[in-house]
């Protein structure tokens, strides 16, 4: 009798799931712009940080616009957010073409590529306290009216 107690709180225990109880987020659709020095900020990522809730997160296109995304649903939590914007640049092409030939173990191409430095890490395209919440500087409001969401990131001169 003991056992099947035990069994029926712990089957009671799963059917309810694994849910810390914790509901979603009320978030609202956000878009913008990331400038720095007066010009968009292609390629960047940007990330939304509210208090004791998901992230929001997108990428800028070529012209530094974004929308934001939470929890795979549209949008950012609603209220004050930490922003924080990373952007590096392009990474170098390295590697053969593909569909070229495969070098072969010992020829002289593979000996180079062996011997060969190591491609330098990308160089960020802004100053790098933006890619930190406690340091960025940035502070915006998400508010729950998405037609007050059109935000501008801008990172100053």
């Amino acid at each position: 009798m003991r056992f099947f107690m035990i069994a029926t709180l712990c089957a009671a225990g799963l059917v309810s799931g694994c849910s810390s109880g914790a509901k979603d987020p009320t978030i609202a659709a956000v878009k913008g712009k990331v400038i720095y020095q007066g010009k968009p900020v292609p390629r960047a990522i940007v990330n939304f940080l509210a208090k004791g809730q998901p992230v929001a997160n997108g990428s800028t296109n070529e012209q530094g616009e974004f929308t934001l995304n939470t929890k795979g649903r549209a949008g950012a939590p609603v209220g004050e957010c930490r922003v924080t914007v990373m952007a590096m640049e392009a990474a170098a092409a390295s590697g053969s073409a593909p569909g070229a030939p495969a070098i072969e173990p010992g020829s002289p191409e593979y000996l180079k590529m062996q011997t060969a430095a190591p491609p330098k890490a990308p160089k960020s395209l802004i100053p790098t306290k933006f890619s930190n919440a406690e340091t960025s500087g940035i502070t915006l409001t998400v508010d729950s009216d998405p037609a007050k969401n059109d935000l501008i990131v801008d990172l100053g001169a």
